[in-house]
């Protein structure tokens, strides 16, 4: 029933067209535009700060590497600069290994 009801409302509202939102003055675009400068201000400044932080923690992590790189010399062992790590026994039996089927076919 209340369907019924509201239907003919609805049928005006849909060929009803929409309202034309007014258009924008100059202070209201001015006050746009200043307010996506200064977004992008922020933005800009978030990115300087993250390559700065970028660059502290690269900078950290190749003193730690050379510090590393002391200690294995001062401990008697040489390594070759851009020299790969080593790889542990397992996953070197592991590449040298024969492709083989874990379970033997079965034959009828």
């Amino acid at each position: 029933m209340l369907s019924r009801l509201t239907a003919p409302v609805t049928n005006l509202l849909k060929n009803r067209a929409p309202e034309p939102t007014p258009e924008k003055g100059v202070p209201e675009l001015l006050a746009a535009l200043a307010d996506v400068r200064a977004r992008k201000a922020r933005l800009e400044q978030e990115e300087r700060d993250i390559i700065a932080a970028t660059r502290e923690r690269l900078r950290q992590q190749q003193e730690q590497l050379e510090e590393l790189r002391r200690k294995v010399n001062d401990s008697g062992i040489e390594v070759a600069a851009g020299a790969a790590a080593p790889a542990s026994p397992s996953a070197r039996a592991a590449e040298s290994a024969p492709l083989v089927p874990t379970q033997p076919a079965l034959l009828t």
